[in-house]
C-alpha cells in the first residue's frame, strides 16, 4: 500500500520505483564494500607499521642494554658483562632487520630520516664495540701505540678505554633517540 502512495504522489509506476530502490541499493553497496576494503587496507598498514615498529624496537633494547654495560665505571666487570651479553650477530641481525624495510611505507620525513639513521647507529655501535673489545684495531689508538714501549702500550690502552666506552654509548644514545622520533611519527 505504502508502495502505491509513492507511486501515485510520484507518478512513478511500481517497476520504476523497483528500478530506483535497486539503483539505490547498488550505490549503498559500492560504498560499504569500499569502506570494508579501505578499512582492510588500514588494517594492513598498520601491520606493517607495527612490524617496522617492532624491528626498531629490537634495535632500541639492545641499544639501552648496551649502554647499561658502558654505563658501569668498572672495565674489568665491563669486559666480562659484555663477553656473557653480547655477540655481533645480534647488531648484524638488526641491520639486515632495518636494511629490509621498505622506506616508503614510514611515510614522514622523520621518520625516513630516523629509520636510516637507526640502521646506520647500529652498525657504527657494532664497530664501536668492536674497536673497544681491540682498542689496537682503531686506527687512531693503533697510531699511538706504534712506538710505545711495554709500559706505555698498556697506559694508552688504558688511557684509550674510557673514550672508546664513550663512543659506544654515544651511538647508542642515538638509537634511542632515532626509535622516540621513529615511534612517534609512526604513531601520527
Amino acid at each position: 500500500m505504502t508502495s502505491g502512495l509513492l507511486c501515485l504522489s510520484t507518478n512513478l509506476k511500481s517497476s520504476e520505483w523497483a528500478a530506483w530502490v535497486q539503483a539505490i541499493g547498488s550505490i549503498v553497496a559500492v560504498g560499504a564494500a569500499w569502506k570494508a576494503i579501505s578499512h582492510q587496507i588500514a588494517l594492513a598498514r598498520k601491520a606493517r607499521l607495527n612490524g617496522i615498529l617492532a624491528i626498531a624496537e629490537a634495535a632500541f633494547t639492545h641499544a639501552h642494554r648496551i649502554d647499561e654495560i658502558f654505563s658501569s665505571g668498572d672495565t674489568l666487570s665491563r669486559s666480562g658483562t659484555l663477553y656473557s651479553e653480547y655477540d655481533e650477530t645480534i647488531p648484524n641481525g638488526i641491520v639486515r632487520a632495518l636494511n629490509g624495510v621498505p622506506i616508503h611505507e614510514v611515510g614522514s620525513r622523520d621518520a625516513v630520516i630516523a629509520l636510516l639513521s637507526l640502521e646506520d647507529q647500529v652498525g657504527f655501535m657494532r664497530d664501536a664495540i668492536k674497536r673497544y673489545e681491540k682498542p689496537e684495531a682503531d686506527p687512531q689508538t693503533a697510531k699511538s701505540l706504534l712506538h710505545c714501549t711495554l709500559d706505555q702500550f698498556e697506559q694508552s690502552l688504558k688511557d684509550a678505554r674510557p673514550t672508546l666506552a664513550n663512543n659506544v654509548r654515544r651511538h647508542a644514545a642515538k638509537i634511542e633517540s632515532d626509535y622516540e622520533i621513529l615511534k612517534q611519527s609512526l604513531k601520527d
